[in-house]
């Protein structure tokens, strides 16, 4: 199950330690993310050895599940001295090896070409200059590389609504149109740039937000996750059966990559 590492999380109460114990990452946004992040690098990677830069890394759950590939290296970068302080006190608990965290800011990765993939997942939105961060990821890959991002959809030129500003965000998101150009202009060649979750994953994620909101704390979240679960498993499951690309405005996820 998805970030049942956590379960050995200093930063959580027993409580906390229990409930990632027994079902994992339960957050209906990144049990999204972590969908379309899996189905992309399982049709674009499949199982080959890769070396992994996950940018944001955060608490690691999404790096922690990459590692479970012991043909995978995997590094996760994240601004939080906390985090990664605690995403390494678990790698230690597990003694797990193919995984390190570095605590950098995501605008300052490391620039020599040493990865094969590097995942970005709604980061981009938080750095002021995103071209300067898409060149540092470009720099970052081996030739034939992938870059995996997904993004919030909205104008660039706007500014974030009140609740993501207070979370970091210095723009409201990106068109399609703004998004490829930004990649070309570094080097990359877009390879797929769509929406990444249909109208199943919407709804789940709706509907767990809106029980979560109504709990008012409570912990709703883990009364809900079966259904929330169950429903963003289908997403998947029709996803791979689905033909046309998605719109790109719902969940925004782009493949890009760096020429041979």
């Amino acid at each position: 199950m998805y970030g049942r590492e956590l379960k050995y999380s200093q930063r959580l109460s027993r409580k906390g330690r229990m409930i990632y114990a027994l079902f994992g990452e339960i957050f209906p946004g990144y049990l999204i993310r972590h969908r379309v992040n899996r189905r992309y690098l399982k049709r674009h990677l499949g199982a080959l050895p890769a070396t992994i830069l996950e940018i944001g890394s955060a608490n690691g759950a999404c790096a922690f599940w990459l590692s479970r590939n012991r043909s995978f290296s995997v590094d996760g970068i994240d601004i939080d001295k906390g985090l990664v302080e605690d995403c390494e006190a678990i790698r230690a608990k597990m003694g797990r090896t193919n995984v390190r965290f570095i605590c950098a800011d995501a605008a300052a990765v490391p620039t020599q070409q040493s990865y094969d993939v590097v995942i970005s997942t709604h980061v981009l939105e938080h750095v002021c200059d995103d071209v300067c961060m898409l060149a540092a990821l470009y720099r970052s890959l081996k030739p034939g590389g992938l870059l995996f991002l997904q993004v919030p959809f909205g104008d660039p030129h706007k500014a974030p609504r009140d609740v993501d500003a207070d979370n970091g965000h210095v723009r409201e998101g990106y068109s399609r149109e703004d998004i490829v150009r930004k990649l070309e202009s570094v080097g990359f060649e877009v390879v797929v740039a769509s929406g990444g979750v249909g109208r199943i994953g919407r709804f789940a994620y709706g509907m767990a937000t809106a029980v979560s909101r109504m709990s008012r704390g409570m912990n709703a979240g883990v009364l809900v996750f079966p259904l929330t679960y169950s429903l963003i498993a289908l997403e998947n499951l029709v996803s791979y059966c689905r033909t046309r690309p998605l719109a790109f405005e719902h969940s925004p996820f782009v493949v890009a990559g760096k020429p041979l």
